[in-house]
Parts: structure tokens; C-alpha cells; sequence
């Protein structure tokens, strides 16, 4: 654009066509403080405002100085569309006979400030994210040296101060324990990114932290690496949960004893290896199944009853089952049911841990059986019979025993001595017979006087050392 001596356009080109939307043939002739006028932001648009830009053109065209003469500024204009623009101005005095014309390079900018504007609001979006992350951020040289750190990685490495973490190098082994900086510089810049990578990494004062990593390469434009940049999050707690859920996943399956989770509804979720072997039923075999398919005839349909009721109601249940296993044959087993809650203190499973008690059973049967034995040989016993523990306290007698004592069944003996049952000196006379005995360690058999129900009477009596299996002797019988 040029404008003459008194400030009359007589240049317009097409690109200024473009940037105020006037046409050539209407600028032309018009003044510049006329455009000026048209152009000028609304809220600019003031008397005073359009005075002064007149009077600083008219000093411009009569004395070659005006303060925007010689300089390039920047403004903003609104077009006949109502768009707004940025332009760039250049203007500069040419001399002539009758004064000075005004001539002025105009740029539109408009897209490079929305650019500029984008970049810096990305930029301040950015150092918000990096100063306010919770997660690490780091950019480190080739070399190992970081370049910059997070407050979070600060944070998280145990340091006071970014600057004093700017004295440490990842390659001196310092802060990564469980992989190989090498080893990460080759694959990220074979590969441009690390995504997930999760290693021991040490704090400041040598306590150790799992970590999960994210990095990249930045390369200039001839492909030389300029730096790398990731992320660090700390994932000690995950990484302890996970460990200790482990180490519970483990306890569960090596578990001795049979291990079943349901649903609130009681279908089969999980059940451990040792379950399995009890019952010869596979997990994909009972999954979703009721554990009801276990049961047999001996457990009540009241007792099943009041099992529901009690661990539906938020309590234990404990007892016994007799249940059949998948060939047919039967097993008892100790059950402990417990309810599962959520945090908000709702059941969402059951779980059982039942123990196989066959043999234990067994055992007490065939204990029982002997024990009925004993009782129906004791008592069918001609004479009298006893058995002491190795302090000569009775632990068991026959009712003619009993009753030879002046009781009247072998229950009202049992725990008693001697001197509680006989007179002294008879009591005595036996205690130092079973101390004999028991030194002698050898069966003796001899005569002597009893009170049999208040009468002194003869017996024969028979007497032998009881042992343990290891040898021990543990009292006597009679």
C-alpha cells in the first residue's frame, strides 16, 4: 500500500484485497485513516482514537516522522464479515517534492499467532502435566544423565530437590538394580518406545522400589538421538499386594485341606487341588455346580437348614459331613463354612475348608470297639480288676471291684488312690506292691488279705507293669 502526500491511497495490490476484504477500485482514492476507520476493532473505535491516528498520519506525509513510521508492530483488525485478523505492519516515509508519501507492508499473521497461541497453551499444558503429575516424568542424554525430573520423581526417589537428583546417572547402577541400562538403550532405540517395562529401582537412601516404565527416543532431523524421555510410577504396593496374593494363591492350592468358594448362592467358584483329591472330582467338573452333589444320607435335612441360616446370616458354622466321592465310597470330613464380605459389609461368597477325617474316625470306632471290648472283658471278670496310671491313681475298675470298696459303680473309683478307698494300712501295704512292681518291672503274683464289702477275705492276685509303645512304663494293672 502507498498512500500520497496527503494520504490518499493510490496503491492497493491483491493481497491487501485479500487481508481487509476492500476491493482495489474502492480503495483506491480513499484515505488511509478512511481504512483505518473501517478496520479498527470495535472497542477501539473511539473519536479520540481516530483522531490521533489521523493526526499522527498527517505529521507522517508534512514531516517524514511519526512514532509507527520505521518499525513493524502487530495489530488486530475486524473485517466487513466481522473476522478477526492479526496483521503485520511495516511502514516507512517517501520523499517527494510536495512532502512525503506513507508506503507500508501488510502480512497477515493470523494463522501463525494461532499457531504460536496453540503451541504456547499446548507448552503451558504440558509444564502444568509435568509439574502437577502424579506419575515420574524424566528426560535423560544418551549417556545416562538426567536432564530434567518431575517433582514426583523427586518425590518418589527420595530426593529434596530436582537439582540434587541432577547429580545422579543412570548408568552408574545407582538407582536400577534388576535390569541393564544397556540393554534399555539398545532395544528403545531399536524399537522408538518402552511401553510397561518393570524393574527394582533404589531410593536416595538405598531403600528399594518397584517401578513400571515408559520411555522413548527423541532423534533430531538427521536421525542422532537427542534424548530419551519416559515415565516412572511406583508400583511397590501393587507389586506387594500381588506378592502377597501369591503367596495366599499358594497356601490355598499346596493347602492339606479341601478348600471350596462359592457364590452367594452356594455354586461352586474354586476348589483347590487337595479337593479334588479327596472327592476324585476335577474343578471343570464341579464349577457352578451346588456342593449338595457331595452329600449323602446321614446329614439331616434340618442340619443342612440351619447351616444356610447360619452363615447366611453373616456367622461360622462349623461341624461334620459323611460324603460320597465320585467312585461312590464315602469320607468324613470337618467343614469350617464362613461368609465372604465386601467393603460395604455385603456376603459375596462362602468359604469352606473341610478337612477328610476318615482315618481319625476310623481310628475313634476302633478305639470305641476295643475300648467296649476292655469294658465287657473287665466286668465279666470273675474277680476283681483294676488299672492305675503310674501314680497308682485308679483309672478304670470292674463293679465288683467297686462294690468290694463300698461303691456302687466303677465311675465313683475312677480317679481316686488307695488311701481313698482302703483302709491306711492296707492302702499302703498296695502302693508299695505297685512301686515294686513297677521298679521290677515284671509280672508277680501272690496272696493277700482285701476287704471285699466289709469282710477280710484271701485273694490271689496277679499284677503286671503297663507300657507304652516306646518301652515306658505308665502304670500298672491288676
Amino acid at each position: 500500500m502507498i498512500a500520497d502526500e496527503q494520504g490518499v491511497i493510490i496503491e492497493w495490490n491483491h493481497a491487501l484485497e485479500k487481508i481487509n476484504e476492500i476491493p482495489k477500485e474502492q480503495a483506491l482514492g480513499m484515505t488511509v485513516w478512511d481504512i483505518q476507520s473501517q478496520v479498527m476493532l470495535s472497542e477501539n473505535r473511539s473519536p479520540g482514537n481516530l483522531d490521533m491516528f489521523r493526526s499522527h498520519l498527517q505529521t507522517a506525509v508534512q514531516t517524514g516522522q511519526s512514532p509507527f513510521l520505521g518499525r513493524t508492530y502487530e495489530t488486530a483488525i475486524q473485517i466487513k464479515s466481522g473476522e478477526r485478523k492479526i496483521i503485520q505492519q511495516t511502514s516507512f516515509p517517501i520523499k517527494t517534492e510536495k512532502g512525503y508519501r506513507i508506503g507500508a507492508i501488510i502480512r497477515d499473521v493470523t494463522e501463525r499467532k494461532q499457531v504460536e497461541e496453540k503451541l504456547r497453551e499446548s507448552e503451558e499444558h504440558y509444564r502444568l502435566l509435568f509439574e502437577n503429575s502424579p506419575i515420574g516424568i524424566y528426560r535423560t542424554t544418551p549417556a545416562g544423565d538426567i536432564l530434567a525430573a518431575n517433582p514426583a520423581l523427586v518425590r518418589m526417589l527420595g530426593y529434596s530437590t530436582a537439582g540434587e537428583l541432577f547429580t545422579r546417572n543412570l548408568e552408574q547402577g545407582d538407582a536400577v538394580s534388576t535390569y541393564s541400562r544397556a540393554l534399555f538403550k539398545e532395544r528403545v532405540e531399536r524399537e522408538g518406545r518402552i511401553t510397561g517395562l518393570e524393574a527394582e529401582w533404589h531410593r536416595h537412601d538405598g531403600t528399594p522400589i518397584f517401578v513400571r516404565e515408559n520411555a522413548q527416543v527423541v532423534r533430531d532431523e538427521s536421525g542422532a538421538v537427542l534424548y530419551y524421555e519416559g515415565t516412572i510410577e511406583d508400583i511397590t504396593e501393587r507389586k506387594q499386594a500381588e506378592d502377597k496374593l501369591r503367596k495366599l494363591s499358594r497356601a490355598v492350592e499346596q493347602s492339606p485341606t479341601s478348600i471350596v468358594i462359592t457364590d452367594v448362592q452356594g455354586n461352586i467358584e474354586y476348589v483347590n487341588p487337595k479337593f479334588s483329591q479327596v472327592t476324585g472330582y476335577s474343578m471343570e467338573e464341579v464349577l457352578g455346580q451346588n456342593p449338595r452333589f457331595l452329600k449323602s444320607d446321614y446329614t439331616t435335612r434340618e442340619e443342612y437348614k440351619k447351616m444356610w441360616e447360619t452363615i447366611t446370616s453373616g456367622n461360622i458354622w462349623q461341624g461334620e459331613f459323611l460324603n460320597k466321592k465320585k467312585d461312590g465310597g464315602t469320607y468324613w470330613e470337618i467343614a469350617t463354612i464362613a461368609p465372604v464380605f465386601s467393603d460395604d459389609g455385603k456376603i459375596t461368597n462362602f468359604l469352606a475348608m473341610k478337612e477328610n477325617i476318615t482315618e481319625q474316625r476310623q481310628a475313634e470306632n476302633r478305639l470305641q470297639l476295643r475300648e467296649s471290648y476292655l469294658t465287657a472283658i473287665i466286668e465279666n471278670q470273675p474277680g476283681l480288676v483294676w488299672l492305675k496310671d503310674k501314680d497308682s491313681r485308679f483309672l478304670t475298675v470292674n463293679t465288683a471291684f467297686a462294690l468290694s470298696c463300698g461303691r456302687t459303680t466303677p465311675e465313683e473309683v475312677a480317679g481316686k488312690t488307695d488311701l481313698e478307698v482302703w483302709p491306711t494300712e492296707l492302702a499302703q501295704k498296695y502302693k508299695a506292691d505297685d512301686v515294686s512292681l513297677m521298679s521290677g518291672k515284671k509280672p508277680t503274683s501272690f496272696e493277700e488279705p482285701i476287704f471285699d464289702q466289709g469282710q477280710m477275705k484271701w485273694f490271689e492276685t496277679f499284677k503286671t507293669p503297663v507300657f507304652d509303645e516306646a518301652g515306658n512304663i505308665i502304670g500298672t494293672a491288676g
